[in-house]
């Protein structure tokens, strides 16, 4: 059975996930509790809110556009570059001069 879309919507839900529990110190916040640290208290794993970040996507195929579909649901920019992406699907802007106001990134390149 060939199924190339069968998992975008899982896998771009996955990545998504992964990086607001990295925003949010999940995993950090998780091991001080299985340790026993609990003196280190909530100020120590606040993080960062995702909301008006700026977020590079390099590489916007099937999973990296269901990506920035749920970054835009959380009010986030999104920069992508992808040299097969179409110029009716995004405004061309010269990525590398925005690089530096990106705050998460992520590559979905084969």
């Amino acid at each position: 059975m060939n199924t190339p879309a069968g998992n975008t919507i899982s896998t771009a839900e996955h990545a998504f996930t992964l990086m607001m529990s990295l925003a949010r110190h999940i995993p950090q916040g998780h091991q001080s509790v299985v340790e026993g640290r609990f003196k280190e208290g909530r100020k120590a794993y606040k993080g960062v809110e995702l909301y008006n970040k700026t977020l590079a996507i390099l590489g916007m195929g099937r999973i990296g556009g269901e990506f920035a579909r749920r970054a835009m649901g959380f009010g986030m920019r999104v920069l992508a570059y992808d040299p097969y992406l179409a110029a009716s699907k995004a405004k061309p802007k010269p990525f590398s001069s925005s690089l530096p106001s990106v705050t998460p990134a992520t590559c979905g390149t084969p």
